[in-house]
């Protein structure tokens, strides 16, 4: 029945849920999952959205009594403050923070791949991508910190 509505539906959104949702019980969840951040949406996202999604991505277990303080500046030249505080990520656009553990440098789309884990953060700092002043320990620290989301969950419990 799921797949005759899918076949049949106008709504490409529609058509795709009701095709997955069709298929996953008999065959189980897909081989090949993709990740989930994709460079074409990150690259669409505002800073803010961007985040919102590493806020969203914060593991609040690993951050327990942990201070951390951060600065991007975006391509523009444009600062962000951003910091973990009472297990949770903050930020504030054009409002740099007075003393911050280091200072990252770089477009967006390098830093949200850094940032969402997508890139290693060596091969962005060896590239030249992005650029750390300050301890980039405590960078990394905070990547430690972020869950890396996966593709392959089930869309219909079975």
């Amino acid at each position: 029945m799921l797949k005759q509505f899918g076949y049949q539906t106008e709504s490409l959104f529609r058509n795709n849920e009701l095709l997955v949702n069709a298929g996953e019980p008999g065959s189980g969840l897909l081989k090949n999952s993709r990740e989930l951040v994709l460079t074409d949406t990150l690259s669409a996202l505002t800073p803010e959205l961007l985040f919102d999604y590493l806020g969203v991505s914060l593991n609040s277990e690993k951050t327990k009594g942990k201070k951390l303080a951060f600065n991007w500046i975006a391509q523009n030249g444009k600062p962000y403050g951003f910091w973990i505080e009472n297990e949770v990520l903050m930020y504030r656009e054009g409002k740099p923070v007075k003393h911050p553990d280091a200072v990252i440098t770089g477009d967006k789309l390098h830093f949200a791949l850094v940032a969402t884990r997508a890139m290693p953060l060596k091969t962005a700092l060896d590239k030249g991508m992005i650029k750390i002043e300050g301890n980039t320990d405590k960078f990394r620290e905070l990547l430690g910190c972020m869950d890396k989301f996966h593709g392959n969950f089930h869309i219909i419990v079975p």
